[in-house]
């Protein structure tokens, strides 16, 4: 969102991020059919949405817009609206769970900074979903706010080789409830006994990822790349054990 454009141009294509990962809420569209617009160096804004009919991904449809204020300034802000025809943060509910959907808002922010060979950049995004029950155990499920972020490094010690360092939350509840009916047993003349209960929704971890990745330049075109990454809390599950893995391509 911060490479600069001096006119104005259009893209269409589809939603892809490398291995299936983005700490960003348009992650929950990823394979969506996408068409951007961006107006200068200003303002650009994505719409993008998944046919009911996809096998492999649920349906979303929504928007985002991101401007920067000034060319001066190396910041941005951004603003999007999704909604899930099948699902809340990508999972669907079925059987004595019933069905949900959700529609949500989210804004962000990110800016980048150059300093002694380096390029630091960050990002943050906020949301807040609302989501849908139809039928099934689940009476209620309160709005969920969520938040995602992401902190990288970069240097590059000559034309054709650069290191990046990075940290970055994959997208978490941060507060919301549901409300559920479930069967607590039965009367003597066969008639079900239910019970009420209320559930936090905030995970019990942070899921955080520290990655460190070289990059070299071909001299014959492409590039080489390595990453190393350790994963803390691995789904926001606090028990979970550390991940680590390594990558080439």
């Amino acid at each position: 969102m911060n490479a600069r454009n001096p006119v104005a141009s259009g893209q269409f294509g589809f939603l892809r991020f490398d291995g299936g990962f983005s700490s960003s809420h348009l992650s929950l569209a990823n394979g969506s059919v996408a068409t951007s617009y961006h107006n200068g160096d200003s303002m650009a804004m994505t719409v993008f949405t998944t046919p009911d009919n996809s096998s492999n991904e649920l349906p979303a449809f929504g928007f985002v817009m991101s401007r920067t204020p000034s060319s001066d300034l190396p910041a941005y802000f951004s603003f999007g609206a999704m909604a899930e025809r099948q699902s809340l943060l990508r999972s669907a509910g079925s059987g004595a769970f019933g069905t949900v959907a959700s529609n949500a808002v989210f804004v962000g922010a990110g800016a980048s900074a150059r300093s002694d060979g380096w390029l630091v950049s960050a990002e943050a995004e906020l949301g807040l979903f609302n989501p849908k029950i139809r039928s099934g155990m689940i009476r209620k499920i309160s709005p969920l706010t969520t938040s995602a972020f992401t902190l990288k490094g970069t240097k590059s010690p000559d034309a054709r080789n650069s290191v990046t360092f990075e940290m970055s939350q994959r997208l978490r509840v941060e507060s919301g409830k549901a409300d559920l009916t479930i069967p607590a047993g039965r009367t003597p003349e066969g008639d079900v006994l239910y019970s009420d209960l209320t559930a936090d929704l905030n995970p019990s971890g942070r899921e955080i990822s520290f990655a460190v990745r070289w990059d070299r330049a071909l001299k014959h075109g492409g590039h080489f790349s390595v990453e190393s990454a350790i994963v803390k809390d691995p789904g926001h599950v606090r028990s979970s054990k550390l991940n680590s893995r390594i990558i080439a391509a």
